[in-house]
């Protein structure tokens, strides 16, 4: 993966590895865009990093996800790699009963979330240069 001259759409932008990269990349003179669920985390990034362009996004809810992928092709029509990077791991303990909406929370944030994006953005980076689409998955 070339690293340089890219537009990077970054999942999960707003902390973490997602904030990292997103720093990393910006540096390395990439177009870079995020999304967050939190307006004031990706207010205070804009703030830092001028050229930063960030989306509000509830990864959740599929809707949220159609909005993102469209807004950052709209403001960013080169867009040729997606990072999906945005995740979260709840805990629980499965001797007693498990909080659901959380469990579908998780389930749809780090799995049917990535598998969406990906096919929202496949037709978009089948037309670019050097096209790519990177998932990052950890655990604690």
């Amino acid at each position: 993966m070339k690293l340089t001259g890219n537009t990077i759409l970054i999942t999960g932008g707003t902390s973490s590895i997602g904030k990292g990269l997103a720093q990393h990349f910006l540096g390395l003179g990439n177009t870079v865009i995020i999304c967050g669920r939190r307006n004031d985390r990706l207010e205070e990034l804009k703030a830092q990093y001028p050229d930063l362009v960030t989306i509000q996004c509830d990864l959740t809810a599929a809707e949220s996800r159609e909005n993102l992928v469209r807004q950052a092709i709209h403001e960013c029509p080169d867009l040729n790699i997606l990072i999906n990077n945005a995740g979260i791991q709840l805990t629980g303990d499965l001797t007693k009963p498990i909080d659901l909406s959380a469990l579908e929370r998780e389930i749809a944030t780090n799995l049917i979330a990535p598998i969406h994006l990906s096919s929202l953005v496949v037709e978009q980076l089948r037309g670019r240069p050097e096209p790519g689409i990177v998932n990052i998955s950890s655990m604690r």
